[in-house]
């Protein structure tokens, strides 16, 4: 057996200047890159085979200026897993992410929740056909966010990644 891909989780730790008393790390943890024990972008290796099999992030995604646009990361995960790539979670493997002020403010929330929706549809449809279609799926996108944010690919993902 190959590994072809480890990687660990995330850990938030936010700027002393803040004390968010209201934040809930289980609801708005998504905001700051918190990813429930799940492989996160800032935190994985892959063979140059890899790339080579599955191909490299899609320039469809992934922060450009002033853009939030994200999941990059979460659609090579994927189309690794699809590959059949042997893909390691190490527990020990935990990079500390500090949290700054502005992360920690509605308004910020509610811009990453608008790009996050957008990024699921850029990942799920790579062209854009139809503006009030684009507009309603990325507000479809921020709904589901708040309701159960990705679990679904993260449950599938979990289960063929193997854990050490």
């Amino acid at each position: 057996m190959i590994v072809l891909m480890g990687g660990g989780s995330l850990s938030i730790a936010f700027d002393v200047s803040i004390d968010p008393k209201w934040w809930n790390n289980k609801e708005l943890g998504w905001c700051v890159g918190l990813n429930d024990g799940n492989i996160i972008g800032c935190n994985f290796a892959a063979r140059k085979s890899l790339f080579c099999k599955v191909e490299a992030f899609t320039s469809n995604l992934g922060r450009k200026g002033s853009n939030l646009l994200s999941s990059e990361e979460a659609d090579f995960l994927q189309r690794a897993s699809e590959s059949c790539a042997v893909i390691l979670f190490v527990t020990q493997m935990v990079v500390l992410h500090k949290v700054y002020p502005f992360r920690v403010d509605l308004r910020y929330i509610l811009r990453r929740a608008w790009w996050q929706g957008k990024s699921i549809f850029v990942e799920q449809h790579s062209t854009f056909k139809s503006i009030p279609k684009v507009l309603g799926n990325i507000l479809f996108g921020m709904v589901l966010l708040f309701l159960r944010p990705n679990r679904s690919l993260e449950q599938s993902l979990s289960q063929k990644i193997l854990h050490v």
